[in-house]
């Protein structure tokens, strides 16, 4: 994980985005969803928005730290879009 501080640009933004994609879900899948959200027939932000929207901050970043200290490589993942 990189340090919070740090400032990407848009390509390296991109690169890196993609490479957890595709170590996530694989190519196929990584696929599959970007072509579901590029679509436009889903709102990823509106979809996933509601499992933060009664954090505060704090709990935000927190829930964030606990994660990745965590060293899970599972996440669930709602398919129902």
């Amino acid at each position: 994980m990189s340090d919070t501080n740090e400032v990407f640009t848009m390509s390296e933004m991109y690169r890196l985005g993609m490479d957890c994609l595709v170590e996530r879900f694989g190519i196929v899948n990584t696929e599959m969803f970007l072509a579901a959200v590029k679509s436009g027939n889903s709102d990823y932000t509106k979809w996933r928005r509601h499992i933060f929207d009664d954090m505060n901050p704090e709990e935000f970043d927190a829930a964030i730290k606990d994660f990745a200290e965590s060293g899970r490589k599972d996440r669930i993942i709602d398919r129902s879009f």
